[in-house]
């Protein structure tokens, strides 16, 4: 690879054990900043200056970090080059390895603030320093004074050139996520590309012999774009059901891993499989032959899975609706029309107008859930409508009861 005169080459490297948003944000701000053409994500191999989770090996790091970093900025490229080394891994070599493939650019290394204010304690710190130019960026305002200081400090000693960034970080612990992961399965700290990959994975989680049943099935049946849906809606019922105090966690997120367990099967499929078990099939389901699968799906989670019929009904009505909905029935609804993979504007919309500001209390905040349900009935209505395609009578219930309810 050629390098160009004056191309700035960006460096930025951690154990990613696991990238969590924080270390997107820092990526964002370096590449917002510095504007290089190229930057390098490097996953550190056997880190000097800290210990590792223990459960993660390299490929398990390497995967995650090509999930949370390379969609980005096609800028962006992972550099696995630390992570097949047997020997402790030293930025001063690693800076050189790209230094030789970059013999003309500018080098930028971004850093966090604990390994900014200890850097002279590093490896070759004077070799290293006098390739690079030094990124950090605050955690926090306390902290800027004690950056300025250190810039000064390698400046003088080193003849260091520091650059202190100013976006705003984000202050995430890494062994926080990890201890969420290993309780709920995902984290909210974690982009949805790695929630994806360590659910597949079960990397940091501890064992759960019905939802490692669930995810089975699932995966076998469906496209990856209509699984890492699933997945999605999963933790957002997750985080829903906690917000919202409820008791029976565990069943609502089986439901949500089997709310789409047969979207992908033609009608034909759905009207065969319901006529064979000699479940109900009324004339307003054939009209409207999209609200087929959660009629299905729900029975086979309660065959497949031994789901109770309260969970399952969750399931049948999520595309729906329909009069009098539990809570959870609210919950699977609205996740599923919300979770952070959407790409339409209305559920981005109907997402912020949910969590911004959210209430303290919970009353406040079941009011909010029937306020975000019905604005996602409503704008259904509305889409049906202009579309002049058939409006199955459940939504319209549904619409009127919670309105009803104000």
């Amino acid at each position: 690879m050629l390098s160009l005169i004056n191309m700035k080459v960006g460096i930025f490297g951690g154990a990613f054990d696991p990238p969590h948003k924080g270390h997107e944000r820092a990526l964002s701000v370096f590449l917002e900043e510095v504007e290089p053409e190229l930057c390098y994500c490097v996953p550190t191999g056997i880190p000097p200056h800290k210990a590792l989770s223990g459960s993660t090996l390299p490929s398990h790091r390497l995967e995650m970090a090509k999930r949370a970093f390379l969609p980005i900025s096609d800028r962006v490229r992972i550099w696995e080059g630390e992570l097949k080394k047997e020997e402790p891994s030293y930025s001063y070599k690693t800076v050189e390895e790209i230094a030789h493939l970059h013999p003309r650019a500018e080098l930028f290394l971004f850093v966090g603030t604990d390994q900014f204010l200890t850097i002279d304690t590093w490896r070759e710190p004077r070799r290293l320093l006098s390739k690079v130019t030094l990124c950090v960026m605050a955690r926090h305002g306390s902290e800027q004074d004690a950056l300025l200081e250190k810039k000064s400090a390698l400046q003088k000693e080193f003849g260091a050139t520091t650059l202190l960034l100013q976006g705003k970080a984000y202050i995430i612990s890494s062994t926080a996520v990890r201890k969420e992961v290993s309780e709920r399965g995902f984290s909210p700290s974690l982009s949805p590309l790695v929630n994806q990959w360590i659910a597949e994975t079960g990397l940091y989680a501890a064992p759960d012999a019905d939802r490692y049943r669930a995810l089975e099935k699932i995966k076998a049946r469906l496209s990856s774009h209509r699984f890492s849906h699933t997945l999605a809606v999963e933790r957002e019922v997750a985080v829903l059901g906690e917000l919202l105090d409820l008791t029976d966690l565990k069943e609502l997120r089986l439901a949500a891993l089997y709310h789409d367990r047969t979207k992908e099967w033609s009608d034909e499929e759905h009207i065969a499989f319901l006529q064979e078990q000699g479940l109900p099939l009324p004339s307003e389901d054939l009209e409207s032959p999209a609200v087929l699968h959660g009629r299905t799906a729900a029975y086979l989670a309660v065959k497949e899975l031994g789901l109770s019929p309260k969970a399952a009904e969750a399931i049948s009505c999520h595309t729906t609706g329909k009069t009098g909905m539990t809570l959870e029935e609210k919950i699977l609804y609205l996740a599923d029309f919300i979770e952070e993979t959407r790409k339409y504007e209305t559920c981005h919309v109907i997402r912020r107008l949910f969590y911004e500001n959210l209430p303290a209390d919970r009353e406040g905040r079941i009011s909010r859930l029937n306020t975000c349900v019905l604005a996602a009935m409503e704008h259904t209505l509305e889409r049906l409508k202009k579309e002049k395609r058939p409006i199955h009578p459940q939504t319209l219930q549904g619409a009127r009861d919670l309105k009803k309810k104000g």
